[in-house]
């Protein structure tokens, strides 16, 4: 069944469709067209001049058009959602189609296209059906479709000849395309978010410590996060420059003196909980826990290594705050649905107020600091068909 599913859009795209459809092996030049040897459906109307095969046989009433679908990738914003998906484009084969010369009028020409209106519909209705369910066997029908409505379509026109008849079915054939314009939403109806999501994060942080002791840095931080349903777990790395000391401080090893710069940091896990997502805006209350440190001054001499000369001081630090999400770009990308793959991904400006509590060993206790983080957040997720 796996090996179907990748097939089927192969066979689809190699498929020439006619009442006896098949492919084209040779190329014609065509200086007022843009593909050679064959006329795209959305570009203009065929014209006699298209049917360059020649005629097998001898019956008047013997034509041939041969038609050929050909994926392509796109992408379109529907309700602030940037879709990527692929679409089909239609194609009459010049040299595979041909019409009899003794009978070319303007009935039969609107009949010809009448067959390429019925071909481009089909198409549609099996780029969306496809998309939206597990349906291998409806690219595998279309030719079959196809030929079947094209049969009934000769038998009733008495091949182009009744003009009443070609003129109806053309009439109805131009309501049905205009009603069955593709929308790439139609393509993830039924399909709703996975449960599991990841999260990646890089931001500028503003440290402001209430404390006689330290002063306000600034700098970076980058994390990620595991989530499923509303339940958020994560981790961040943060490092803020250009804080200084307000004190002097005398330890064993070191010492740290009134005014030296400092370099902050601290490794926090967080728990989070989504109360709000909707549209634009998304707001997750957090709680975490960690370690927090800064390093300056200098070590004695005896305790400096090649790469450990400041001194250092860290203790446990735990907070509390709140997650806002600005949601920029939504896309959803159904290129990938021969593999049961649609994906999603989101891009995010986050503010992240939070209130920090750390103990700090060599004397300095307790600090409370309020940091604010302004940065970038990525979402990917899949999405999953909604099982009734």
């Amino acid at each position: 069944m796996r090996i179907a599913r990748i097939l089927l859009p192969m066979l689809l795209a190699l498929c020439s469709v006619s009442s006896y459809a098949q492919n084209t092996s040779k190329k014609w030049a065509d200086d007022d067209d843009l593909h050679i040897g064959m006329v795209k459906w959305s570009e203009r109307k065929l014209r006699w001049d298209d049917f360059r095969a020649s005629n097998p046989r001898m019956d008047k009433n013997s034509s041939h058009i041969a038609l050929y679908a050909k994926p392509r990738s796109k992408s379109k914003v529907v309700d602030g959602i940037n879709y990527k998906y692929i679409d089909w484009e239609s194609y009459m084969v010049q040299n595979k189609s041909w019409q009899d010369t003794h009978d070319m009028n303007e009935s039969k020409l609107k009949h010809c296209q009448n067959l390429f209106d019925l071909w481009e519909l089909l198409v549609r209705y099996s780029t969306i059906e496809y998309a939206q369910r597990d349906l291998s066997a409806q690219y595998s029908n279309l030719n079959k479709t196809y030929g079947e409505e094209a049969d009934w379509m000769e038998k009733v026109t008495d091949h182009g000849l009744k003009t009443e008849v070609v003129d109806s079915i053309a009439n109805e054939l131009a309501m049905k395309l205009a009603e069955k314009e593709l929308n790439p939403a139609d393509i993830v109806e039924g399909y709703a978010p996975s449960r599991v999501s990841w999260m990646l994060d890089a931001a500028i942080v503003l440290n402001v410590p209430f404390s006689n002791n330290l002063s306000m840095s600034y700098g970076f931080s980058g994390g990620c996060s595991y989530n499923r349903n509303d339940h958020l777990m994560g981790f961040d790395i943060d490092m803020t420059f250009a804080g200084k000391s307000r004190m002097q401080i005398l330890a064993e090893k070191g010492h740290i003196e009134d005014g030296d710069r400092l370099l902050h940091g601290g490794m926090t896990f967080y728990y989070g909980y989504n109360v709000y997502d909707r549209n634009s805006l998304s707001l997750t209350p957090f709680i975490g826990a960690g370690v927090r440190f800064f390093d300056g001054g200098e070590m004695y001499e005896e305790f400096r290594t090649k790469n450990n000369k400041e001194m250092e001081c860290a203790g446990f630090s735990f907070g509390a705050g709140i997650m806002t999400d600005f949601k920029l770009k939504h896309t959803i990308n159904s290129r990938y649905t021969y593999l049961t793959r649609i994906e999603a991904t989101e891009t995010k400006i986050r503010v992240k107020p939070y209130l920090s509590f750390t103990r700090y060993g060599k004397g300095v206790g307790w600090v409370t600091a309020l940091n604010l983080c302004v940065g970038i957040n990525g979402k990917s997720y899949k999405m999953k068909v909604v099982r009734e």
